[in-house]
């Protein structure tokens, strides 16, 4: 029986979730979008792993973008296609291919209201009704006059794919984004849906969800709360997000509530719910209709100037002046947004409308609330209106969220004010620009797999009602099936009386206006295919009537979109007969002979029992909006005992209908046109693609140009260049300038290219030769040590070969003694047992057979091997470098670096495959023959001994076993062998005697830096046999081979993780045995090899566990030595910061010996056990919330740490800084410091500075006055030569605390520090970084294993109080800059510049927003 909780699944279960399993893996690979489609603005979030959550940037590095697209004139195949503020800055040049605010135009026809409005705004522009479709499209002006108009839809098209594109660049190379939530005002019908969901599927993007601007700020509102569980006799909060845009003002009322839900196993969780329960609108009040306000004084002004009425000009014809409208449009939204600071601003005009004719305008805020006053009264009329659809009063509404940006007008909020009863219930606390966009994208990361997010259950309302009409006896019948407040997902069953096949409409009921009746809008046209077959099969078959057959059909709301949709429809009566049915499973499971026994066993009685008859129709819908139906049909069974009873069983006979269903109201578009229209959205793409290519290739040429003009008097290119050569670069230099901004203007991109690549012939060749006297010194030195490498190697191996020599002839020696004094038998014994196998694990040996010499490591072979390769590549070296002496500076090198580079590989391959062979030893053979010997059966038999070689890499005193077999032949690393053999092996280390007394349960001797030789001489611990993972690639300190380049890690672990899948071997049999996983901890080496060993493993983590946490401690090694050995360690932490971060969700970089230790620490430098013993205090105690029980005080989660670091979703590298207290001591100071008053001292941070916390709270801990340990290292220079630039003033970003150790009274009153409501304010005023502080009485044990490194504290006993923190700080951005500057020095060009972008990238996330003024760093 399976265990509590697990069920097996069955076979069609098992392919489903395999197929599941796929889909999600294909899927969980992409990025998710979330857009908020706004009338006047686009802003994009993205989601992503390594991006949590973030506004995607235009291109130029903006928020938002204005939602116009633009046809400007170009030389090309198609005109230039500009988006944005580009598009909107060309509307007074080209008003009639400039198409700003396209939203308020989908799915209508040129003839409504809005598209009239439309056309008076923007009179150039050529609106059209679709000839198949009847809705708005455009004839652009900028392409032949046969091109076909553009639909609103796919210019909306465009203008996504711009989103798209920019979130891709966004997320990083190689990223794909099609996934995407959309916001759409709650007001949209289905056209309006359907328009957005085509545009959508033009750009690209699959759409997981439609969701209302209401809904997506209600959610990015409950993102950061938590609301009390119904379960608990918690009650739900109801607020009202108050949306008024560019476009439209819409009112929703949200309900707020937490719930106890079954989780996974035996365990609950609680969830949060955000529910619509009400909404209402008005399409034309925001920002716009107050921008035509204005605008329409402008014209009018503007009209009864004496100039303009001289010229005959009147209001209607500057309205239908493109250029003239455009520039007063723009003036006039600028001037609104002004008021709403200022009480009054002015614009003036030059050449408007004619030439000669200037206009100057003025307007004051009261004047414009005197324009707006109609508009006033309307304000308030979508909350009484949503208060009333949710059935609620202004009373039950906890606050007023208010969203868009016309909400700021100052006569909007007092209106606001005045609808709300006042200011109490009205609340900012949300982006009024960004919520809605954030909802949006935590709504597409909450669908997507990939993705963890908090559980919140959001709950969309239909926005309209739902009915249904159809033909039945001659007339025309309606029901009405949802209701406006009906949440999407909801299914209604719908009963018809018909029997023949029909057809049944859905509309929605739009308002079209108040006092009339509301307009049924067709949205789905449903017709039966097979309902009267169906009937008839009823009938005949199965004796019913029509008068008790019954029709259903279920309808659903989309959850996607919000529209009805047909779920299944069937057609039943109520039979009497025998009611055993045969579903497709129970049809499968007797195939495969799964069936049920009892039943074969009667059939099998009768030979002649026919085969059961399927009488049940089996179908699915002829199109994808059909029913998937699971009703099985229903079969005839064979007569069985006591059949007689079930015949007069009643039973429903049911059989599934087969439908038709097509989107009603207007056409849609056809498959021809929908590829038409695809095709010239490609060839558009296309054309831009070639026109940015032209223009990097004509950059590319213009820089190179000015780049030759200064490099020709460059020291180091005249060196390797002889005048002739410079003067040629020279003049072609000065030639393709003058030609580039002449003809070339007018180029083609081969054209150009040709011209760049005439210029790069006469460089390259000299740059060649500079680039080459830079790196040669460098790759000739590596390649030296390789030589030196291989050369050590090679007297290893002659060792070796000839201690086996001496090996066997001392063996031989031994063999003709023993021989010569041994007696035979004249008739040989027979041996029953002979041809038995021995036991493999035993051993018979006598004493009068000599012992065997040990097996070889090498093999001639492998010698051979190793001088013939370093004899090549030294005589290689030794004539090249002769060459390279004869050639001057001037002339091309005789030896490349590149050259060089290979030789270098080409060596280390032979040592590495040297020093990872092993010795395979042949499969033990049976004895054929029995033994002549007369000596004694145990003798006689030739023993094969099992052996094994350990796959651990030995211990820096280990030593490999030595030896060769006599008379033995070796061919690679096969041996065979003639005689008997032997296991040797190498005697284990001693146990220390603290190890020794552990065992014994002694009390074990204190620890020295002179007994601990390793750290197993300090372990304390008992290890599971699998929690060890041992490798064999590399030897422990080894000279020869040594693990120190990140590449190797890299390399490493790519060639086990391909043999042996890592996670599955070393990583997933734990995280399978955590019922609840609260994240990945991992401890490596970050500035050698283990560095690129752990970014991949990261890596793969993050690929199998997205939704995972995952902290990486980074440990990085500061001890002095050569200056090449410091910077390939400082290479190795720049690879490590740019890597690691990427996956990791925090990365904590960590020295192993700080530069400044305060004088009560006294350690040994040079041991890691004191070393260690100070990290692992700190990182201890730094994490100890994560390990306390759920229901203890304190305890918080890896991720809820996490959150607070990472406080604006991209700082995922923080420091780490502690402190160590005699608790003796403190508690002495905390009496005097009580007495003093807390006022009296402050604690200081890591940085040096004052905390900011403590001067506004005027708050003082009692336990630590400094963070005096400071773990992060510090920037790449100042490491090797400025240590003292690192005591710089820092900002923090977040920061979290850890005290232990505290005692009982220092405690409570650090609680009461914390729950003081005043102090929390006062903080929030003055602008406090994201903090959390824990305080614990629990002090940090010292064990006996722990070092004596507080030898100042006499009187210390067993324990020490610990005060540590992390914290996100303008310090890491110092580091990385620091590593910036070094990965330009020493990395090589070809991965130079993605190192010093990414991290340029990822220390401008520590910048923004803060300057350190006079503490600035220097740059001298």
């Amino acid at each position: 029986m399976p265990p509590p909780g697990r069920r097996r699944l069955g076979f069609f279960a098992a392919l489903f979730y395999l197929s599941l399993l796929f889909v999600s893996t294909a899927s969980g690979a992409s990025a998710v979008l979330g857009i908020d489609l706004g009338t006047e603005y686009f802003k994009a979030a993205l989601v992503k792993p390594g991006i949590p959550l973030e506004i995607v940037l235009t291109k130029d590095s903006k928020r938002k973008e204005s939602a116009a697209i633009a046809f400007k004139p170009s030389t090309g195949e198609y005109p230039e296609r500009l988006y944005g503020g580009d598009a909107i800055a060309l509307s007074a040049r080209f008003p009639y291919d400039v198409y700003p605010n396209l939203k308020t135009l989908l799915g209508l026809s040129s003839r409504n209201q809005t598209s009239v409005d439309y056309s008076s705004l923007h009179p150039d522009l050529q609106i059209s009704d679709g000839k198949a479709r009847r809705t708005v499209e455009f004839k652009s002006r900028g392409f032949d006059k046969g091109e076909e108009p553009f639909s609103v839809e796919e210019l909306l098209a465009m203008q996504l794919q711009n989103i798209k594109s920019n979130a891709e660049a966004f997320a990083g190379k190689g990223s794909t984004v099609r996934d995407v939530v959309i916001t759409l005002p709650s007001f949209y019908t289905a056209e309006e849906k359907r328009a957005v969901e085509l545009a959508s599927d033009l750009a690209g993007l699959k759409v997981l969800s439609l969701i209302s601007d209401g809904l997506a700020v209600g959610l990015n509102y409950a993102t950061s709360r938590t609301f009390t569980s119904l379960n608990e006799g918690g009650k739900p909060e109801y607020h009202l997000v108050y949306d008024m845009g560019a476009g439209s003002t819409t009112a929703t009322v949200l309900r707020f509530q937490g719930r106890t839900v079954k989780d996974v196993g035996r365990f609950n969780k609680t969830i949060q719910e955000v529910q619509v329960i009400g909404s209402s609108w008005d399409r034309a009040l925001g920002g716009d209709a107050l921008n035509a306000l204005v605008l329409d004084d402008m014209i009018s002004k503007f009209a009864g100037m004496n100039r303009i009425k001289s010229l005959g000009v009147e209001s209607k014809h500057i309205k239908q002046h493109g250029k003239t409208m455009a520039k007063l449009w723009k003036e006039a939204e600028r001037m609104r947004q002004v008021l709403s600071a200022n009480s009054e601003t002015s614009s003036s005009f030059e050449g408007l409308y004619y030439e000669d004719v200037n206009f100057k305008y003025k307007l004051t805020r009261s004047d414009f609330e005197k324009l707006a006053a109609t508009y006033a009264e309307r304000v308030g009329r979508p909350i009484v209106d949503a208060l009333a659809s949710a059935n609620l009063k202004l009373s039950d509404l906890e606050s007023i969220i208010l969203h868009g940006g016309a909400v700021r007008t100052p006569f909007v909020q007092r209106e606001l004010e005045s609808a709300a009863g006042g200011s109490d219930k009205i609340r900012t606390n949300v982006n009024s620009d960004e919520a809605a966009v954030f909802g949006a994208a935590f709504k597409a990361a909450g669908i997507s797999p990939s993705f963890r997010v908090k559980d919140i259950r959001a709950g969309e309302s239909a926005g309209y009602a739902i009915g249904v009409n159809w033909a039945s006896e001659g007339k025309q019948r309606q029901q009405k099936l949802f209701l406006p407040t009906s949440q999407l997902g909801a299914d209604k069953s719908l009963p018809f009386k018909l029997t023949e096949d029909f057809i049944f409409e859905l509309y929605q009921l739009v308002p079209v206006g108040e006092g009339l009746e509301p307009s049924n809008n067709p949205v789905l046209r449903v017709q039966t295919e097979n309902l009267t077959a169906s009937v008839g099969e009823l009938v005949n078959t199965f004796g019913c009537t029509t008068a008790n057959i019954s029709t259903k059909f279920s309808i659903r709301l989309s959850a996607t979109n919000g529209l009805p949709e047909v779920a299944q429809g069937s057609v039943s009566c109520e039979v009497t007969g025998s009611d055993k049915k045969g579903g497709v499973v129970d049809d499968v499971k007797g195939f495969f002979g799964f069936g049920s026994k009892k039943g074969d066993q009667v059939l099998m009685q009768d030979e002649e029992t026919e085969e059961p008859e399927i009488v049940g129709i089996s179908s699915s819908s002829a199109s994808s909006s059909s029913s998937e139906s699971g009703i099985s049909s229903s079969s005839k069974s064979a007569p069985t005992k006591g059949s007689d009873k079930s015949k007069d069983a009643k039973r429903v006979e049911i059989i599934p209908i087969q439908f038709l269903s097509e989107a009603a109201g207007s056409p849609q578009i056809t498959p021809a046109e929908l590829r038409r229209v695809k095709d010239r959205l490609d060839a558009l793409d296309a054309s831009d693609r070639s026109r940015v290519l032209r223009e990097e290739a004509f950059n590319t040429l213009e820089s190179f140009t000015y780049r030759v003009r200064d490099m020709v008097s460059e020291e180091n290119f005249v060196i390797v260049s002889t005048e002739k050569e410079r003067s040629a670069i020279e003049e072609s230099g000065k030639s393709t300038s003058e030609w580039l901004y002449g003809e070339g203007s007018a180029a083609s991109r081969d054209m150009i290219k040709s011209k760049l690549q005439d210029l790069r012939d006469l460089v390259n060749p000299i740059q060649k030769r500079k680039d080459e006297t830079k790196k040669r010194p460098e790759e000739i030195r590596l390649l030296q040590e390789a030589l030196e490498q291989t050369r050590t190697l090679i007297g290893v191996v002659k060792g070796e070969a000839e201690k086996a020599s001496s090996a066997a002839a001392a063996a031989s020696s031994e063999s003709q003694v023993s021989s010569s004094q041994t007696t035979t038998s004249a008739l040989p014994d027979v041996d029953d047992f002979a041809d038995l196998d021995d036991e493999p694990y035993s051993s018979t040996v006598s004493s009068a057979n000599p012992q065997k010499p040990q097996m070889p490591m090498y093999s001639p072979e492998d010698l051979a091997t190793l001088t013939t390769a370093y004899e090549s590549v030294q005589s290689w070296l030794d004539r090249k470098l002769t060459e390279q002496a004869k050639l001057s500076a001037v002339e091309d090198p005789a030896i490349l670096s590149s050259d060089l580079a290979a030789k270098s590989r080409e060596l280390n391959e032979v040592v590495m495959n040297m020093l990872r062979k092993t010795v395979k030893l042949p499969p033990k053979a049976k004895s054929t023959a029995k033994s002549k010997s007369s000596s004694s059966k145990s003798s006689k038999k030739t023993k094969a001994t099992k052996t094994s070689t350990s796959k651990s890499t030995t211990n820096a005193s280990e030593q490999p076993p030595t030896g060769t077999p006599a008379q033995s032949s070796a061919t690679g690393n096969h041996v065979e062998l003639d005689g008997n053999t032997v296991v040797q092996k190498q005697d284990p280390i001693a146990l220390s005697s603290y190890q020794q007394s552990l065992d014994t349960g002694l009390t074990p001797p204190t620890l020295t830096t002179h007994t601990v030789r390793y750290w197993s001489d300090f372990n304390r611990l008992y290890f599971h046999p699998r929690s060890i993972v041992q490798l064999n690639d590399y030897a422990l300190n080894s000279s020869l081979m040594p693990f120190e380049k990140w590449e190797f890690g890299e390399d490493l672990f790519s060639s086990l993780d391909k043999e042996h899948d890592l996670l599955d071997r070393d990583f997933r049999p734990w995280a399978e045995e955590c019922d609840q996983m609260q994240g990945i901890q991992i401890f490596t080496g970050v500035d050698d090899a283990w560095g690129g060993f752990a970014a991949r493993y990261v890596e793969r983590l993050r690929d199998e566990y997205g939704k995972g946490t995952i902290w990486v401690w980074g440990i990085e090694e500061n001890e002095r030595g050569p200056k090449h050995k410091q910077t390939l360690r400082l290479t190795n932490s720049v690879r490590s910061m740019h890597d690691i971060p990427a996956h990791a969700s925090m990365y904590i970089p960590v020295q192993s010996l700080p530069l400044h230790l305060p004088r009560y620490v006294a350690l040994d430098r040079t041991s890691q056990w004191h070393t260690s013993a100070l990290i692992s205090g700190a990182i201890e105690s730094t994490s100890l919330q994560s390990r306390l029980k759920p229901e203890g005080n304190g305890r918080a989660k890896l991720d809820e740490i996490e959150t607070i670091l990472n406080s604006n979703g991209n700082q995922r590298v923080a420091g780490l800084q502690c402190s160590f207290l005699d608790p003796q001591v403190s508690n002495t100071h905390s009496q005097v410091a009580n007495k003093k008053g807390r006022n009296d001292n402050r604690m200081r941070h890591a940085h040096g500075e004052t905390s900011l916390r403590q001067e506004v709270t005027g708050e003082m801990n009692v336990e630590c006055e400094t963070f005096d340990i400071d773990f992060f290292p510090g920037d790449g220079q100042a490491t090797l030569a400025y240590p003292g630039k690192l005591a710089q003033k820092s900002h923090i970003f977040g920061q979290v605390e850890s005290f232990r150790g505290q005692s009982q009274q220092n405690y409570e009153e650090a609680k009461e520090t914390e729950d003081d409501s005043v102090a929390r304010k006062r903080m929030k005023l003055a602008g406090l970084p994201a903090s959390k502080r824990y305080h614990y009485t629990l002090p940090f044990p010292l064990l006996d294993s722990f070092p004596k490194i507080f030898e100042e504290w006499s009187n210390l006993k067993d324990s020490v109080i610990v005060c540590s923190s992390l914290s996100t700080s303008t310090k890491v951005a110092r580091r990385i800059r620091g590593l910036q500057k070094l990965a330009g020095r020493v990395i090589g060009i070809e991965e130079q510049e993605a190192l010093s972008n990414g991290l340029g990238e990822l220390a401008e996330e520590y910048e923004e927003g803060w300057s350190s003024g006079s503490d600035a760093d220097s740059d001298d």
